[in-house]
């Protein structure tokens, strides 16, 4: 299974395509904080917004991973490219920010089922095996 450069680039496509979630979840306190002024009290329900958001991008990256694997898991990437690069402007503000936070969650999260299927169809001679890999979807 490991010899397939397929498998690989299914690797490949969670460790970059999750890498910038974990970069800005790793900060987002600070971020919120230092930047966007709210009180460091309030970080605390900001995240049960991210939370929210992780659920409902969870619930929905299934059924669309389940209609158009490829399709939908490229959509949601690029979504979750935008929805970063989109937080470095709207940090700034309070309502934008708390937006943008939701959206994270939603698109972050909504790549998970995708990855997972696309790995697991990917390595279908080993899927067990394959689902062993470090996970790097997961705090």
């Amino acid at each position: 299974m490991l010899r397939r450069p397929a498998v690989h680039i299914a690797l490949l496509m969670t460790v970059f395509g999750f890498g910038g979630v974990f970069t800005a979840f790793t900060y987002i306190a600070p971020i919120l904080v230092d930047i966007t002024g709210f009180q460091p009290g309030a970080v605390s329900y900001i995240l049960v917004l991210f939370g929210i958001g992780i659920t409902i991008g969870n619930i929905y990256g299934g059924k669309l991973a389940d209609r158009k694997l490829l399709p939908s898991l490229t959509g949601i990437l690029i979504l979750l490219a935008v929805v970063l690069a989109l937080f470095s402007l709207t940090d700034q503000s309070k309502i934008p920010a708390l937006i943008t936070v939701f959206i994270l969650g939603v698109a972050a999260f909504g790549t998970v089922p995708g990855l997972q299927l696309h790995m697991l169809n990917t390595a279908r001679e080993a899927p067990t095996l394959a689902s062993t890999f470090p996970d790097f979807k997961y705090p």
